[in-house]
């Protein structure tokens, strides 16, 4: 018997099985996503490519689509088409790659308007989802945290109208809704149950299993597995089924290209039988459940394809693969066929994220019924716990700043008899734990400092109690090479950077896969950057050079601290006693005296303020030298020049820059310097001396006392959220969103019933 394929999404393939059964039809079918390939390749598809074309994991993963398109006998004048036919040939020689035999299908089926590859024939197309006529209720909330409160809402309303619990779904989440939402429904007693797959890596002791086989082998590691089974049954269970889907030659031999593999598997969740569940939107099946859509914005829904494919929308054409406009396209179109089918869908989004949305960009044939929702405590409540921090909240805006908010009145008779003070600061540490943690590793940075300023509290956890975990990146291999390179070569123009770079044995063990082609780019790179610098020191009058300047010094004897640090390079005119402070950063920094006095930026005004101290000369500048090559424009040079602050001298810049082509914002005239606001006096360095001095002291002085109370610099003030959280790594322990207190003028925002 003949088979039957078929082009269909999930909810299409859910619905046609069942029209199956009631028809009693046994012919055969297989089902295929017209966006996934149809080509098949074994598993050790990732080993083989690695081994004959050095291609890494990620990118050999993304190859697989285009090999359906690909024609055996087509004469391609395009190198990365013929590249990709001399793989295919290569794969289907060595039975890597099972390609799919259309002919063995005596009809092929579409369902529902799915997507179907150009050139397949289609024999019939299907359609079981029929556009309906009733309203849809779009809630729009005031920002993302209103939209979950407006999600639970519904689902409670729903309950109340008997609607079962397993026909409940929450669709299009983020982590951070999952997180508040999971809060609300735990709150209230209602089970909740998270059906997205989890990434391997969010699995802490996924980490000593990777470990494992990086520094003890595979043996090793399959016998820690064996231990491990009946602890942590799921991720052992995922890390088991890995293992046994590749040879044990192929995982010894390219063990990187393995861990690479492991670390994309994704475990499901177990499944809670009668539960509300969060749900992707390729899970939904049931035409008739309950379906309450967040987050439907433009922003972020439908998910949009970028073009930074392997192959250029161009060399897509020739081999009629498609583009991902077209992809763009289809998938409007079938959210536009699912929705308008969709009996109970219900869709919510914020007004504000970071800027102002705009609802999606779906053309339904059905009318929307906007309400516009705002959160408000009701005298019957479902979330006590919930409900008593938000009395807590709202008696901390009554009592100091007269905001009172419209459920107070309600929260305050049900739960003032309940409350307790309770300080949402960081009471302090004990003296004794305070003078160990300083004993141990007290030492003022200007980077410190900044941190301090920014957050006592971050500062705390960041530098006394190390909180932070050190994780190896190609950014920070990068920096530390190109750093030892310029250094070397400052100091011997012949110095070979390339065997050093070769024969490193500290690139990051997780991309070692990588190694090969990041190498090539950092030699490129610092071939670039190295003629910039040796150019700018051929050049300038400043020839002593001293790079690596370390120091670890008391300011006075009596301090309890250490300034130290590491200058990366000072350049010094001997002729007249001036010197600069350069300071290499992988990409693009700036520094202006405006940025020093809010407490920003202070790494270069820290070192002019030690080495300052400690030599009888004169600054004549202090500047940031980018090291990472840019992305030049069409017809224009990358510029490469330091950028910070110079000496109001034209003689001296003349010394120091004669060609004015190394220093951003230095310009000669015939009256001295074009003023761009750059060059200052010597009179300017004194004062950011002094003031850096003051800093120092200040910061240390409030250090010494224990002062790490959770103040957060709020930044600009039409900023939502303090500067000092946007990239905060404790965020998780602080609990501080830290929004700006203001009272909503939109009135629009009433409570829905």
């Amino acid at each position: 018997m003949k088979q039957r394929l078929v082009f269909s999404e999930n909810y299409a393939k859910i619905n046609h099985l069942l029209n199956l059964a009631q028809t009693k039809d046994f012919q055969t079918y297989k089902y295929k996503n017209g966006l996934m390939p149809l080509t098949q390749v074994k598993n050790n598809y990732p080993f083989f490519i690695y081994e004959h074309y050095q291609i890494s994991p990620d990118l050999s993963k993304r190859l697989i689509p285009y090999f359906d398109y690909i024609k055996m006998d087509e004469n391609y004048h395009n190198h990365k088409l013929i590249l990709l036919q001399k793989i295919k040939k290569s794969l289907l020689e060595h039975k890597v790659l099972i390609q799919e035999n259309l002919n063995q299908y005596d009809k092929i089926l579409v369902l529902d308007k799915a997507f179907v590859p150009k050139g397949i024939r289609v024999d019939e197309e299907i359609n079981f989802i029929k556009a309906i006529d009733t309203d849809i209720e779009v809630f729009q909330s005031k920002d993302v945290n209103e939209q979950v409160y407006a999600c639970f809402e519904k689902v409670i309303s729903l309950i109340e109208m008997q609607v079962p619990l397993s026909q409940i779904k929450i669709v299009n989440t983020n982590s951070e809704d999952d997180y508040h939402l999971q809060r609300l429904f735990n709150d209230a007693n209602v089970p909740l149950s998270i059906r997205k797959p989890v990434s391997i890596q969010q699995y802490p002791l996924y980490k000593d299993i990777k470990m494992s086989l990086i520094n003890h082998g595979l043996e090793e590691t399959k016998n820690l597995l064996l231990d491990l089974r009946f602890q942590h049954n799921d991720l052992v269970n995922a890390c088991i089924h890995h293992f046994n889907l590749y040879l044990d030659s192929d995982i010894q031999k390219h063990l990187d290209v393995f861990i690479h593999q492991l670390d994309q598997v994704k475990i499901n969740p177990k499944r809670l039988k009668n539960a509300v569940e969060i749900i992707e939107v390729d899970q939904i099946t049931d035409l008739n459940h309950h379906y309450l859509m967040m987050n439907y914005m433009d922003e972020v829904f439908p998910r949009k394809d970028i073009d930074n494919d392997y192959l250029s929308n161009k060399e897509k054409e020739i081999i009629n693969y498609p583009r991902s406009e077209d992809i763009n396209q289809y998938r409007i179109h079938a959210y536009e066929h699912l929705f308008n089918g969709l009996k109970n869908l219900y869709l919510f989004y914020p007004k504000v994220t970071i800027d102002e949305t705009r609802l999606a960009n779906l053309k339904l044939s059905r009318r929307y019924k906007e309400i516009k929702y705002k959160y408000l405590v009701k005298e019957e409540s479902y979330l006590p716990t919930d409900d008593l921090l938000r009395y807590a909240s709202h008696k901390d805006l009554k009592d100091n700043y007269m905001i009172e908010k419209e459920d107070y009145p309600i929260l305050k008779n049900h739960y003032q008899s309940l409350y307790r003070p309770f300080n949402k600061q960081f009471t302090g540490i004990y003296p004794e734990d305070l003078q160990a943690l300083l004993k141990k590793k007290y030492t003022i940075t200007g980077t410190k400092i900044e941190t301090y300023k920014l957050c006592p509290f971050q500062y705390l956890l960041k530098y006394l109690l190390d909180f932070e975990e050190f994780e190896d990146n190609h950014y920070l291999y990068f920096g530390n090479k190109i750093h030892q390179s310029l250094e070397n070569l400052v100091k011997n123009s012949s110095y070979d950077y390339v065997s050093m770079i070769n024969d490193s044995t500290d690139f990051p063990e997780d991309i070692q896969y990588k190694k090969n082609l990041y190498q090539e780019i950092l030699i490129e790179n610092i071939d670039k950057i190295s003629k910039v610098v040796l150019d700018f020191i051929e050049h300038s009058a400043y020839k002593k050079i001293l790079t690596e300047y370390k120091f670890s010094e008391k300011i006075k004897e009596e301090d309890q601290f250490l300034i130290n640090g590491i200058i990366d390079k000072v350049m010094i005119d001997e002729e007249t006693g001036h010197y600069i402070i350069v300071d290499y950063k992988y990409s693009q920094k700036s520094f202006s005296m405006k940025e020093m006095e809010k407490g920003q930026k202070l790494q270069l005004p820290f070192y002019l303020y030690v080495f300052n101290k400690n030599h009888d000369l004169k600054a004549s500048g202090i500047f940031y030298r980018q090291s990472g090559v840019k992305k030049e424009k069409a017809d224009q040079e990358a510029d490469y020049r330091m950028n910070g602050v110079f000496l109001n001298d034209a003689n001296q810049m003349r010394r120091l820059d004669p060609q004015e082509k190394h220093i951003k914002s230095l310009k000669f005239t015939n009256q001295g310097l074009w003023n761009y606001g750059s060059n200052i006096s010597e009179s300017d360095f004194d004062k950011m001396m002094d003031l850096m001095e003051n800093m120092i002291y200040q910061t240390s002085a409030l250090i010494e006392k224990g002062h790490f109370p959770i103040e957060p610099n709020i930044g600009d003030m039409d900023q939502k959220e303090a500067k000092s959280c946007r990239y905060c790594s404790f965020a998780h322990l602080c609990y501080s969103k830290n929004q700006i207190i203001e009272e909503p003028t939109d009135d629009l925002y009433q409570t829905s019933e």
